[in-house]
């Protein structure tokens, strides 16, 4: 045995094995790789199911939430709101909790609080601009000016009925009716039911009392709020008759 030399057609051969040898190859690798980046993403999205979840089922009563004593008439998607026009917390969270519950078709009912006397003023500028229809206007200009250190309820009311070409006159016939009164106080004691120390509160559902002390942002306030609308939506699809 020795080495010759190799003929053309020999040649040929040995090109046309090793072609085919490298195309097998570069078949076999792209297979495993199109088969594995498949289980890697199965494996992310489990891993992000289970972390969902695992933030959900972190939304414990008595830490999170609590159950009231007597329950509100209101639907599983309802969250009640109660604020104060001064708070500086309340008008930070209005434009974040208002744009989640239209994303999420919430039924979002903003009332005033009356924790302390001295927001009584406020309370009545609310109820009256309630009264008026004039919440989107009005009431957002006063929402505004409150949070100005030197305002007060009467010269922020003139402000913003001014800018809107209110008169004066007309405002305050109307914050003066009985109405108006009776609202302030049926809500004084509607937020008395379930003990608010602070603004601003949220009951979801008319049941459960989000707890503001335990909340760290926002979004933890509205992860808590989604919890439990779908809490209480699957409570009563099993509760109702087939």
């Amino acid at each position: 045995m020795h080495c010759g030399i190799i003929s053309k057609k020999q040649k040929r051969i040995i090109i046309m094995k090793k072609t085919i040898l490298a195309a097998l190859v570069v078949i076999a690798s792209s297979s495993l790789t199109g088969c594995f980046d498949p289980q890697i993403n199965v494996a992310e999205q489990e891993q992000k199911k289970q972390e969902k979840t695992a933030i959900e089922t972190d939304f414990k009563e008595g830490v999170h939430y609590t159950i009231l004593d007597r329950k509100l008439d209101f639907p599983a998607n309802h969250v009640l709101e109660y604020f104060w026009y001064g708070c500086p917390h309340c008008y930070s969270a209005d434009p974040v909790i208002s744009s989640w519950a239209e994303k999420n078709g919430v039924k979002l009912e903003k009332r005033h609080s009356m924790l302390s006397k001295g927001w009584e003023d406020d309370a009545r500028v609310f109820y009256t601009i309630k009264k008026m229809k004039m919440e989107d206007s009005v009431g957002k200009e006063y929402f505004m000016l409150r949070q100005q250190f030197t305002s007060t309820p009467e010269s922020s009311i003139k402000k913003a009925l001014e800018k809107y070409g209110i008169e004066h006159k007309k405002y305050l016939e109307a914050s003066r009716g009985e109405d108006v009164s009776v609202m302030m106080e049926i809500n004084k004691l509607v937020e008395g039911t379930f003990s608010a120390r602070g603004t601003p509160s949220f009951v979801v559902g008319g049941k459960y009392k989000i707890n503001m002390e335990k909340m760290h942002s926002w979004d933890e306030i509205t992860a808590v709020a989604d919890f439990l609308i779908k809490k209480e939506s699957s409570k009563k699809l099993v509760a109702s008759p087939q």
